[in-house]
């Protein structure tokens, strides 16, 4: 296990591994072309695994970093260990995705695309935001938080400044898709932009400050496992677009839902076993590996419509074979090329690390 025992969190673990396999149902549906879903529909609300990626990812850092600041070589310590958990994996996807796009579309990128990918800064280039590496916008986005978050974490570790620090950038966010609009830009990086979806990231520091002054215990878990249950039903058949919601909001409500969900089960094990904490382990590699295995798939998985069964049973069926390749494929990339290369990133960062 690469993960510091001292810092594990079994929920937040669970929770990483839960959030990569919604997003794989969420593709699984909307990838070109589309598989039928009927009473399965709520598949398409799946995308919001990358949202609560975003807000694990921040509370996961204040959890493993707030406290070394008084360390000489912290920010170091913090760079390289970023480095090695998020850079070789994303190059090689790189790589492959380089020979798949040939392979399948005889495409080729030019070299600014590719040294804009390399750098991992096609984040701030309107129409190439996206990556040429399936769902790497995601990683764009992630990065260019990583290099703002220690900023942050000097200037203030109070509840108060990091609540005003929502507020703001959630008002900001609010205008981004009109603003992208005004100048003409690609409509996607109203959404999928760093602007955009920092205020997801600063939740999530938010979260982790109150959940760390004020712990959760039993009673309180129920009772906020209650109310999110209950918000979520009213959201689907009473609140949703008919009082007081509009389109913009969506993400905001579903912000404030997810917060509730990872406040009430970050310390949990109600959710963590050895399956889930592989896929906690493996969700970095089980998120981007998953498109490649739904294009490559497609063709044969389309014929199991073919059979004539009620559609929902044949999306279920799709969808269990591709989590079982990509389960399988992600073990061996996770074992033998991620895990062992981050922990060579820790021991080294271990070494510089003095008070």
């Amino acid at each position: 296990m690469y993960i510091e025992s001292k810092l594990f969190l079994p929920g937040l673990h669970a929770l990483r591994g839960l959030a990569a396999t919604a997003t794989i149902l969420f593709h699984l549906h909307l990838m070109q072309p589309i598989f039928k879903v009927e009473y399965l529909s709520f598949v398409n609300s799946f995308g919001l695994g990358v949202t609560l990626f975003f807000m694990l990812s921040c509370f996961s850092l204040f959890h493993s970093t707030h406290t070394k600041t008084h360390q000489n070589n912290w920010l170091f310590v913090y760079v390289i260990k970023r480095i090695f958990r998020i850079y070789p994996l994303f190059l090689l996807m790189i790589v492959v995705h380089l020979i798949l796009h040939y392979i399948m579309y005889d495409k080729v990128y030019n070299f600014a695309e590719i040294i804009s990918n390399v750098l991992i800064v096609y984040q701030f280039y309107p129409g190439q935001h996206t990556s040429f590496v399936w769902a790497g916008w995601t990683i764009g986005v992630e990065v260019t938080f990583y290099c703002l978050f220690p900023f942050l974490l000097v200037i203030s570790q109070k509840i108060i400044f990091w609540l005003l620090l929502f507020i703001i950038t959630m008002l900001l966010s609010r205008d981004i898709p009109q603003l992208v609009a005004q100048l003409n830009l690609d409509t996607s990086y109203g959404y999928m932009s760093f602007p955009r979806e920092l205020f997801v990231f600063i939740g999530g520091g938010l979260l982790y400050l109150i959940a760390n002054r004020y712990p959760i215990n039993r009673k309180i878990a129920i009772l906020l496992l209650a109310v999110f249950i209950i918000t979520i039903v009213l959201y689907k058949y009473a609140v949703h677009n008919k009082f007081f919601l509009k389109p913009d909001d969506v993400l905001f409500f579903n912000v404030l839902l997810l917060g509730i969900l990872i406040y009430t089960l970050y310390k949990s094990k109600i959710l963590f076993n050895r399956f889930t904490k592989f896929l906690g382990e493996a969700s970095y590699t089980i998120y981007l590996l998953h498109p490649i295995v739904i294009a490559i798939l497609k063709p044969y998985l389309t014929s199991i419509y073919d059979l004539q069964l009620p559609v929902d049973i044949a999306f279920l069926i799709c969808f269990l074979i591709v989590f079982s390749i990509v389960c399988v494929i992600a073990y061996i990339i996770n074992s033998y090329f991620e895990i062992p290369i981050y922990r060579y990133g820790v021991q080294l960062a271990k070494s510089k690390e003095t008070t």
